[in-house]
C-alpha cells in the first residue's frame, strides 16, 4: 500500500470518520434473525471490549450471540467519540483486529470504527448481534440449572428472556453518563459552548479565538489539541487538578521494555525515562503535575494523557493550565474560583462521565471476585478504576490490551469447565465492590488466579512478550525515532505558524533521539535488525 501520511489533515480526518459511522450503522442496520430461546456463549455489550472477547470465542468455534443496548456497535467510540478523537495509547495495543498493515500510530476514529466493521464481518458477528437489546437483569436458572437467564427487552420486540450457559457482561463502569453542568452565566457568555463529545464539536470554529478546556481528562487534552490543530489563537486548561501527560515516545517505550519474573520493570529504566519525561515538562515551561510532589504518577482516577503537542503548546506560549473551576461566565470570560477572567469565545466542557451504577443492579448484587469473576460461567470486562498501578500494570496504558488477556482467560475457562469450577469456588480469591472496582484490586486478584491456575502467568508472559515483538514489528526503536521525530518536527513547523506563537523562542530540537540507547531493558525480539540498537 501507498505509505501512511504521518498526519491527515482536518477535512480528511472528518470525512474518514463520516464515512466510517455511516459504514458502520449500515452494516448492523438490517434485523438480525429473531432471539433463540437459548445459547452457549452470550455477551453483553458490543463496545471494543464486546467485541474482542466476540471474536476470540468465535475463534474457538463458541455458539455466541451479542446483545447491544443501542442502535450500533463501537460503545464510547461509536456513541462519544468526535471525528478528530484519537487513540490515547500507542496503536500496536490497541487492535481490535489482526492487519498486514498497521493503522496510524494513535489511530483516527475513522480507522478504529473501520477496524470494528472488519471485526463484525470477519468472525461473522453481524448476523449474531442484536442491537436495541437491553438487558435488565442476569439471574440463576430458577430451577437451579447451570446456566444463566437474562432478562430484558427489546426495542421493536417486546420482553425477552435468554439461557445462556456462560455469560460475560462487557458494559462499561468507568464511563457511564456524560456529567451535565451548567454554570452560572452561560446564558451571557455569548461565544460558543461545547461538551466535547459525541461529535458536537465536529464543526468547531475556533480561527484565532480564544478558547478554555475544562478539565484535565484525556478527553479534555484532545479537545485542547483539536482547538489548536483547528487554529485558537490561544487555550487555557481549567482544571481541579492538572492531568499527567507524556510525549508518544514514552508511551511506546511503556510496552517495549521487558519485564522481570515478577513482572516488574527495571527501577534504573524507570528513572532514565521519567528523568526525561520531567525534562521536557520544564523546558516546555508547563507546570508538572502536583501528583508527582506526592510521589504519584498521576491523578486518581485519571489516565496518562499522551501528546507532543501539548509540550510543543506550552514551549510557543500557545496553552497553559491554571486550577480552579468555572465560578460564573460573563460576556467573553470565564471566571475562575480563583479569581482569574480568562477570556475567551470557546467554551468546551471536558467535565467527565458519572460511574456507571447499572452493573450491579443488573447482577443483583455489589460484590465479584477481583479478576472479574462473578459466578462460574459469569464474568465481567468492565474497566476498574484507574488508581496507581494502571500506568505499571503489564496492560500499560491500554485497556484494550487487558481485554485481549481476559479474553484468553474467558475462552480458556468455557473450555475448561473443571478448572473454571474449582477456581470460582476458592475461598482465597478476593471479593470487590463492582461499582468502585480498581485497578490495583484487578492484579491482587490476577496474583492470586495465577496461585490456582499455573497456566495463568504462561499465558501472561505469552501476552507481553507478543506485544513488545507486535511493537517491534510495527516500527523497530530506531524507525520509531525516526517517524516520532518528523512528527514532532511537523507539529512545530505548524503551531510556528500561528499569529500568536512566540517564535522568539529557537526551533526546539527533537529532545528523544537517544532515548532507546540510554534504556538498560528494551526488549528487541521482532525489531529489523534483531538486537542491535
Amino acid at each position: 500500500p501507498p505509505p501512511k501520511k504521518l498526519i491527515l489533515s482536518k477535512e480528511e480526518r472528518l470525512a474518514a470518520s463520516d464515512a466510517a459511522f455511516a459504514a458502520l450503522d449500515a452494516a448492523l442496520a438490517p434485523p438480525p434473525p429473531p432471539l433463540p430461546p437459548t445459547v452457549d456463549v452470550c455477551i453483553v455489550g458490543a463496545g471494543l471490549a464486546g467485541l474482542m472477547i466476540a471474536s476470540r470465542f468465535d475463534e474457538a468455534k463458541a455458539e455466541l450471540l451479542v446483545l447491544e443496548k443501542t442502535h450500533s456497535a463501537g460503545g464510547t467510540w461509536r456513541h462519544q467519540g468526535n471525528a478528530f478523537s484519537r487513540v490515547n495509547s500507542s496503536e500496536p495495543s490497541y487492535r481490535l483486529i489482526t492487519r498486514p498493515h498497521a493503522n496510524t500510530n494513535h489511530s483516527y476514529t475513522g480507522e478504529v470504527l473501520a477496524d470494528i466493521r472488519t471485526a463484525l464481518q470477519r468472525h461473522k458477528l453481524i448476523e449474531r448481534t442484536y442491537t436495541n437489546t437491553e438487558v435488565h437483569s442476569v439471574s440463576k436458572e430458577d430451577d437451579g440449572a447451570d446456566g444463566w437467564l437474562l432478562r430484558g427487552v427489546r426495542r421493536d420486540a417486546g420482553a425477552f428472556e435468554l439461557r445462556a450457559n456462560t455469560v460475560i457482561l462487557a458494559t462499561n463502569r468507568r464511563l457511564g453518563r456524560p456529567r451535565d453542568i451548567t454554570y452560572d452565566g452561560e446564558s451571557v457568555f455569548g461565544g460558543k459552548i461545547y461538551r466535547g463529545l459525541a461529535g458536537d464539536v465536529n464543526g468547531l470554529q475556533c480561527a484565532g479565538a480564544r478558547v478554555v478546556v475544562l478539565g484535565m481528562g484525556a478527553f479534555a487534552v484532545e479537545n485542547m489539541r483539536t482547538s489548536l490543530e483547528h487554529g485558537a489563537a490561544h487555550a487555557t486548561v481549567l482544571c481541579r487538578r492538572r492531568g499527567t501527560v507524556c510525549p508518544q515516545i514514552v508511551d511506546w517505550t511503556n510496552f517495549v521494555r521487558g519485564w522481570d519474573s515478577n513482572f516488574k520493570r527495571d527501577a534504573a529504566g524507570d528513572a532514565i525515562v521519567f528523568a526525561r519525561w520531567q525534562k521536557t515538562y520544564d523546558y516546555a515551561g508547563a507546570a508538572r503535575p502536583e501528583c508527582w510532589a506526592e510521589g504519584k504518577l498521576k491523578p486518581d482516577g485519571h489516565t496518562v494523557s499522551t501528546s507532543d503537542l501539548f509540550f510543543l503548546a506550552h514551549y510557543y506560549k500557545l496553552l497553559r493550565t491554571t486550577l480552579g473551576v468555572v465560578e460564573r461566565c460573563e460576556p467573553g470570560v470565564v471566571v475562575s474560583s480563583g479569581g482569574e477572567q480568562l477570556h475567551a469565545s470557546v467554551l468546551i466542557k471536558c467535565v467527565g462521565f458519572e460511574v456507571n451504577e447499572a452493573n450491579e443492579r443488573l447482577l443483583g448484587r455489589s460484590h465479584m471476585f477481583a479478576t472479574g469473576l462473578v459466578e462460574h460461567n459469569l464474568f465481567t470486562m468492565i474497566e476498574s478504576h484507574l488508581d496507581a498501578r494502571a500506568f505499571a500494570s503489564p496492560f500499560g496504558s491500554s485497556y484494550l490490551s487487558g481485554v485481549a488477556f481476559n479474553a484468553r482467560l474467558f475462552v480458556r475457562y468455557w473450555q475448561d469447565q473443571a478448572l473454571a469450577r474449582r477456581i470460582a469456588e476458592a475461598t482465597t480469591m478476593p471479593k470487590v465492590r463492582i461499582n468502585t472496582y480498581a485497578v490495583a484490586e484487578y492484579m491482587t486478584g490476577l496474583a492470586e488466579l495465577m496461585a490456582l491456575d499455573a497456566g495463568v502467568p504462561t499465558l501472561l508472559r505469552e501476552h507481553v512478550e507478543t506485544m513488545a515483538r507486535t511493537f517491534n514489528e510495527t516500527m523497530s526503536p530506531a524507525e520509531y525515532v525516526a517517524e516520532n521525530e518528523k512528527l514532532w518536527d511537523s507539529v512545530q513547523k505548524t503551531l510556528r505558524e500561528a499569529p500568536t506563537a512566540d517564535v522568539s523562542r529557537e526551533w526546539w530540537s527533537y529532545p528523544f533521539a537517544d532515548l532507546f540507547d540510554e534504556l538498560p531493558d528494551v526488549d528487541y525480539t521482532g525489531a529489523r535488525g534483531g538486537g542491535a540498537r
